[in-house]
């Protein structure tokens, strides 16, 4: 549908340039005739005429040509540059993922796992870290950190006016809840805003 609207648009381009371009001859033959004329100075004034008609019609249309192209060149230059951002977004979201998962993965001396325990209590009930001891354990800080940079990746995703950037926030979005779960995705969310590592709450996508 979208390429029917782009050959439409350009034929309709196509044909106004031609009526442009054919119209002064035509209105030239009509007015004076044409013809294959002896005498040099019938062509000297046709030329000097259509010459005169010609020269400001092919310049505007030069300039509508270049900031045609320069349109496009921007186009294609934003696209390059949004197609590298949402790649390194990924990059780093992976790396602070897999960061995530290898702290979730650390077990205790019971041989639970601690951090995940904690994070998931923290989904639904934030008072659970409310003991000192708790706000500096290691795990819960890396946790932090590193949730703290995936929030920033996510926000950076989140414009709505821009279709490529909140297509992928959807789906980095969808893929941290069916690889972390939409339970420790609040969790984090929740001990991030309780300690206040971000004071914008457009941060946090998860968090009830």
């Amino acid at each position: 549908m979208s390429n029917d609207k782009t050959y439409k648009t350009r034929g309709i381009v196509l044909g106004i340039s031609l009526v442009i371009l054919l119209l002064p001859v035509i209105v030239y033959s009509y007015q004076f005739g044409i013809g294959m004329w002896t005498s040099h100075s019938e062509w000297a004034e046709m030329g000097s005429a259509l010459g005169g008609i010609y020269s400001p019609i092919l310049t505007v249309l030069m300039v509508l040509l270049l900031f045609k192209q320069t349109n496009i060149q921007s186009d294609m230059a934003k696209q390059t540059y949004d197609t590298y951002r949402i790649s390194q977004s990924k990059e780093r979201l992976d790396y602070h993922k897999i960061n995530i998962l290898k702290v979730l993965s650390i077990k205790g001396n019971d041989g639970f796992l601690m951090s995940l325990n904690k994070v998931r209590q923290a989904c639904n009930d934030i008072s659970v870290l409310t003991k000192i001891d708790d706000w500096f354990d290691s795990h819960l800080n890396q946790l932090s950190v590193d949730w703290v940079n995936i929030q920033g990746i996510l926000a950076g995703l989140n414009q709505p006016e821009e279709s490529e950037y909140i297509l992928h926030f959807s789906i980095i979005k969808s893929m941290l809840i069916s690889e972390l779960s939409h339970e420790v995705c609040t969790g984090l969310d929740n001990i991030c805003y309780n300690k206040e590592m971000h004071q914008n709450k457009d941060f946090y996508f998860f968090m009830k």
